[in-house]
C-alpha cells in the first residue's frame, strides 16, 4: 500500500504545481488618458512638461506615444517635455500603446519680439518693456505715478533706482519677484501695494523710501537684505507667520517704526536687523531665538527688553546706545556678551548678570552712566575696560575667577570700594583711573604688580 499511496500524492501535487503556474497574468486595459495642463503657454526656446493621466492607474501597459501637430512650433520627446521653437499654436497628443486612446493639449508659443508690458505715469508718457519684465534702470525719473496695465512677473534689478518724483506704485496681483533696489532712493515713495502673490524681495529693494506701511503677504519668504532700511517714515511693518528669519539691515534706519510683531516661528535676526529705529519702544523676541548678532538693536528706543531663554551669545554693540533702556532681563543659559553689548545704555540702572556667564566683552558696559550695582559672575577671568566711565557705579562684586582688571573701572566716579579677587595678580593700567570717590581698596598678599 505503501509503494502505491506516495508516487500517487506526488503526482498529484505536481499537477496541480504546474497548472498554478503556467496560469496567464490578468490582462488590466487602459479606459483614458488625461494630459495638464490642458493649455501650455511658452515663450520661443522656453520648455515646459506635460503630464499624463493613464486611467486606471493599475493598467497594464501605460506606455505612451507622443506627436505635434506643427514641429516647427512646438516639438515634444518621448516623456512629454514640450519645446517652444516659434510663435504660433501647435497641438501635442500623448496616444497610449494599449487601445489607442488619445489626449491633447494646445501650445501657445509666444514671440519675445511681441511680448510687452505697457505702464503709464502722471506726467502722460507711456513706456514700455519687453518680455514679462520691467528691466533694470527702466526709467531714472520724471515718473509721478506707476500703473501697469498688463500682466507683470517681476520687477528687475534697479528698475526705478533713484527715480526720486515716483510717489506711488501700482503692482498688478502677477508680480512674484521684486529685484535688488528696485525702487531703492525713491525718496518720495510713499506707496506701494505687495500683491498677495508676491515671493521674493532683493536686497535694499525699498531702501531709502518714504513709505509709511509694509504688509508683506504670507508666501513671501525669499527675502534680501535691508529691504526697508532707511525708511525714516516706515511706521508699522507685518511679515510673514511663516518667516524663520529677518535678514541683516531689514529695518536698520526706520526712525519711525513704532510698531511690528516678531513672528513666533524666527529663529535669527541678522545683524543690525532694527539697528536706528529709535521710536521703537517694545519688542517681543520669539523663544527660538538662539543668539542677539552684532548691532541687531543699536541705538533703539527701547526701553524693556526680556532676552528668550534659549538666548546663549549677544553679540557687540548689540544692544549700544539704547538711551532709554531701563530694563533687561538675561537667561539663565547665557554664554557671552559682546565687546560694547550695553555700551552708553544711560538709563540702565542695573543688570543682573546669570552664573552661566563665561566672557565679558570689552566696553561691554562702556558709559551707562546710571549703573550702580553689579555682580560679576563666578567664571569670568577678565572684566578689561567692561564698566569704563559707569559714573554712577557705586558698588562691584567680583568673582575669585577673577585674574584682570587692567583699565576695568576708569571714570567711575562714584565708586567707593572694592575688594580685589584673590586669582588677580596684576592690577593694570588705569584699572580705577579718575575714580573720584574711590575710599578703600581691599588687595590681598598675591598682588605681584601694581601698575599706575
Amino acid at each position: 500500500m505503501k509503494r502505491i499511496l506516495f508516487p500517487s500524492l506526488f503526482a498529484l501535487l505536481s499537477a496541480v504545481t504546474f497548472l498554478s503556474c503556467s496560469k496567464e497574468p490578468e490582462t488590466i486595459a487602459v479606459e483614458g488618458i488625461k494630459l495638464d495642463p490642458a493649455t501650455l503657454y511658452l515663450m520661443e526656446g522656453d520648455e515646459g512638461k506635460l503630464t499624463p493621466a493613464v486611467s486606471p492607474a493599475t493598467a497594464s501597459d501605460k506606455r505612451l506615444k507622443w506627436s505635434s501637430s506643427d514641429e516647427t512650433i512646438a516639438s515634444v520627446d518621448d516623456w512629454g517635455m514640450v519645446t517652444a521653437v516659434h510663435e504660433g499654436t501647435a497641438t501635442i497628443t500623448a496616444t497610449t500603446n494599449s487601445g489607442g486612446k488619445t489626449a491633447s493639449s494646445t501650445v501657445i508659443v509666444q514671440s519675445m519680439r511681441n511680448r510687452t508690458i505697457t505702464y503709464t505715469t502722471t506726467d502722460g508718457k507711456k513706456l514700455s518693456s519687453s518680455w514679462n519684465a520691467i528691466g533694470g534702470n527702466t526709467y531714472e525719473d520724471g515718473v509721478g505715478t506707476l500703473t501697469f496695465y498688463k500682466d507683470l512677473d517681476e520687477i528687475a534689478d534697479e528698475a526705478f533706482l533713484n527715480c526720486t518724483t515716483l510717489s506711488s506704485v501700482i503692482l498688478p496681483a502677477s508680480v512674484k519677484r521684486i529685484g535688488k533696489g528696485a525702487f531703492s532712493g525713491c525718496r518720495k515713495l510713499a506707496h506701494v501695494n505687495f500683491p498677495d502673490g508676491l515671493l521674493s524681495l532683493g536686497d535694499k529693494a525699498f531702501e531709502g523710501t518714504a513709505i509709511t506701511e509694509a504688509v508683506l503677504p504670507s508666501g513671501c519668504l525669499d527675502i534680501g537684505d535691508g529691504v526697508f532700511s532707511s525708511c525714516w517714515q516706515l511706521k508699522t511693518a507685518a511679515l510673514p507667520s511663516e518667516i524663520v528669519e529677518i535678514p541683516a539691515d531689514f529695518f536698520n534706519g526706520c526712525h519711525s517704526l513704532t510698531g511690528v510683531i516678531i513672528p513666533e516661528r524666527v529663529i535669527k535676526i541678522g545683524e543690525r536687523a532694527f539697528a536706528e529705529c529709535r521710536s521703537l519702544e517694545a519688542l517681543h523676541l520669539p523663544s527660538g531665538l538662539t543668539e542677539i548678532l552684532a548691532g541687531t538693536f543699536f541705538n533703539c528706543g527701547l526701553a524693556c527688553v526680556s532676552v528668550p531663554s534659549g538666548v546663549i551669545s549677544i553679540g557687540d554693540e548689540a544692544f549700544s546706545w539704547c538711551y532709554y533702556l531701563e530694563e533687561i532681563s538675561l537667561p539663565d543659559g547665557l554664554v557671552s556678551l559682546g565687546e560694547e553689548a550695553f555700551s552708553y545704555c544711560s538709563a540702565m540702572t542695573s543688570i543682573h548678570l546669570p552664573e552661566s556667564l563665561q566672557t565679558i566683552g570689552r566696553g561691554c558696559f562702556h558709559h551707562s552712566t546710571s549703573l550702580s550695582a553689579v555682580t560679576v559672575p563666578d567664571g569670568i577671568e577678565s572684566v578689561k575696560e567692561v564698566f569704563t566711565e559707569c559714573a554712577g557705579l557705586v558698588e562691584v562684586i567680583l568673582p575669585d575667577s577673577m585674574t584682570d582688571i587692567e583699565c576695568a573701572f576708569m571714570g567711575c566716579e562714584s565708586l567707593i570700594g572694592i575688594t580685589v579677587p584673590k586669582g588677580v595678580t596684576v592690577i593694570g593700567t588705569d584699572a580705577f583711573g579718575e575714580c573720584l570717590s574711590l575710599e578703600k581698596v581691599v588687595l590681598h598678599e598675591g598682588i605681584k604688580t601694581l601698575a599706575d
